[in-house]
């Protein structure tokens, strides 16, 4: 009997319970009692009450604080994009020359990854700004290592593309912030 129970309890959604739960106590709560007589339940809800309300309680509270934990990683979210792009704003010549190497003339759109030599030290820095990572490693000709632009980098890379504040032609670019 136990094993078929716990086989029971792990097929049910523990959110469709709750749910549920939820929405019977609302209309327990706030339907007037001329409908519950009228359904034959006013008798169940004055012996319920308490354990109706209290659940009702417990699980608006619960709703309420997921709602809180949604907006606030929202904008953790908004401030931590704003500091990235904060980041993307103030790099230097030379930074931005290294970022361009990852544009596809083809494709005209910004590559994942690229080939550097780890011992380059705009490389490095770029990836202290964590703009790029590596991604492999094994070397490629001793020296060079597989690193990939940051997806949101590349986000960044590819609205200032579309807004035409980063022009790049074969030979040069022009990046406008």
């Amino acid at each position: 009997m136990k094993e078929f129970l716990n086989k029971v309890l792990e097929k049910i959604d523990l959110k469709i319970i709750i749910r549920t739960i939820y929405i019977g106590a609302l209309i327990f709560i706030f339907l007037p009692e001329k409908y519950i007589e009228t359904l034959g339940l006013l008798d169940f809800k004055n012996t319920w009450k308490t354990v109706i309300s209290s659940a009702f309680l417990l699980i608006t509270c619960y709703y309420v604080a997921m709602l809180i934990e949604v907006i606030s990683q929202k904008i953790k979210d908004k401030i931590l994009m704003i500091k990235l792009n904060g980041i993307m704003e103030k790099l230097s010549l030379e930074e931005k020359q290294y970022l361009v190497r990852f544009y596809n003339y083809e494709t005209k759109k910004f590559n994942t990854s690229n080939l550097f030599n780890i011992s380059d030290a705009v490389v490095n820095l770029l990836v202290a700004k964590t703009i790029i990572s590596r991604g492999s490693n094994i070397a490629t000709e001793y020296t060079m290592f597989d690193y990939y632009l940051q997806p949101w980098a590349q986000e960044y890379l590819e609205k200032k593309l579309k807004n035409k504040t980063l022009v790049i032609e074969k030979n040069r670019f022009t990046w406008n912030d």
